[in-house]
Order: structure tokens, then C-alpha cells, then sequence
């Protein structure tokens, strides 16, 4: 009897495992509204005033190497916290998520009036930044590879994603004013904030493009020394 019940139970926590990995695959279902808007498929729960923000997205990305007109971005906005930690639940405070396997982008909760994306920690980031951010780890993965792409340090890549959104969640004249004072805060949205700063240096100071950036090696510590110096001396300005 005992074995039969653990036999049961193993089954029904398997079918379990099976329908959520599917979900997260294919969580088209969830979602009632869905629209394409250029090559953007937007899936939502009810309709959104997305025209203009998609049309700032599609023109700042067709500033940025690797960008294809003809490939499609598959978009999900999610209506609450709970859904979004179910479609992402090792991120539960982030703004939005990519899938390494879909290449899916799954956002968090919006606020339409202020055409936001809010966190579950409150913090908050226009929608089309959040998108060109997440858009930006597509873009590398396609020119590098899924494999590739996994070596990455993580400061360059939400580095290079923050750089083309050109927006950090962290104020940016404090987060100057903590590394002038050599101080550091333990979150996120100062780490993110750190890591656009030195992409942007190496990108714009030393003039690397996205190649040299991934291949090179460099010193994290180093490179921040340098782009702090360059914030200071004028010669870079985030």
C-alpha cells in the first residue's frame, strides 16, 4: 500500500514537473491578448498602448550592431507578481527575464500611466528601456552563440544591454558620487549601474566595438578605476 502511494505520488509530482517545464515553454495560453506590432509578438491579458513605445524601441535598436528587421521578438507582459514569479522565479525582483532556451523576454508588472515596468521591490524603469535591455541579450546570443554567450562575464553582458538602453535603475549622479567616495551599495541596481559604466567606457574611451569587448579579457576593478577617472576628467558621460 505504501509503495503503491509513493509510486502514485511520484507520478502526479512528475506530471506536475512535465506541465510547468511545457508552460515555460509555450505560455502562450496564459495570456488572452496578443498583437504584433512590427516584428514584435506581444502577448498580454488585456489590450496595451504599446504603438509608440514599440516605434522608440525599433528606432533606438536599429542603431545597434546585430539588429535584423526580419527577426521577430516574442514579448510577454505579465499582470502580477505571482505570475511573473512563476514564469521566472529565480528573479523575482528584476525587471524582466530572456529566456536562453526561447529567447522569450517575460516583463514584469507595468504601470501604463507612467508607462513603467515596477519591480516587486518598487523600483522602476521605463518600459522601453526594460525592452531594449532585454532585446540586447537576443542580439547576444545570436552573434555569439548560446553556448558562446554563457561565458560572458555577466558585467559585460547587462553592461552592453544597460549601454544600449542607455538607462540604469540606479541613479546615476549618486552612483558617481558612492564610487568617487569608494563606497559600494549591496544591490542590483548599483551592480548594473557599475556594469554600464564600464561597458560604456570600454565602448566609447578605448572605442572597442562588441567583438573586442567579448573577447578581450579585462580586470573589472580596473576597468571601473578607469571609467571613473574618465567620468571625472570629462572625457565620458553616462
Amino acid at each position: 500500500m505504501i509503495k503503491k502511494l509513493i509510486l502514485h505520488s511520484a507520478i502526479v509530482l512528475n506530471l506536475i514537473a512535465l506541465a510547468y517545464a511545457i508552460l515555460l515553454f509555450f505560455p502562450q495560453p496564459l495570456f488572452s491578448n496578443e498583437i504584433k506590432i512590427k516584428n514584435f509578438q506581444i502577448y498580454s491579458h488585456q489590450p496595451i498602448p504599446l504603438e509608440k513605445i514599440i516605434d522608440d524601441v525599433y528606432e533606438q535598436l536599429r542603431k545597434i550592431d546585430g539588429f535584423d528587421e526580419n527577426d521577430t521578438y516574442t514579448i510577454f507582459f505579465c499582470d502580477s507578481y505571482l505570475e511573473y514569479l512563476m514564469l521566472h522565479p529565480i528573479g523575482p525582483n528584476s525587471f524582466g527575464y530572456t529566456s536562453s532556451f526561447t529567447n522569450y523576454i517575460i516583463l514584469s508588472v507595468a504601470d501604463w500611466n507612467e508607462e513603467t515596468i515596477v519591480a516587486r521591490n518598487s523600483l522602476s524603469r521605463k518600459i522601453q528601456t526594460v525592452l531594449t535591455h532585454e532585446i540586447g541579450h537576443v542580439l547576444i546570443d545570436k552573434k555569439f552563440g548560446k553556448i558562446k554567450s554563457l561565458s560572458i562575464p555577466k558585467w559585460k553582458e547587462e553592461g552592453y544591454c544597460d549601454f544600449i538602453s542607455k538607462d540604469s535603475s540606479f541613479d546615476v549622479k549618486k552612483g558617481i558620487e558612492l564610487l568617487k567616495s569608494n563606497q559600494r551599495i549591496d544591490s542590483y541596481s548599483f551592480k548594473y549601474f557599475e556594469y554600464r559604466l564600464c561597458v560604456t567606457y570600454l565602448l566609447e574611451v578605448e572605442n572597442l566595438n562588441i567583438e573586442t569587448l567579448v573577447e578581450r579579457e579585462h580586470d573589472f576593478e580596473v576597468v571601473r578605476a578607469k571609467a571613473l577617472d574618465a567620468v571625472i576628467t570629462q572625457k565620458l558621460k553616462l
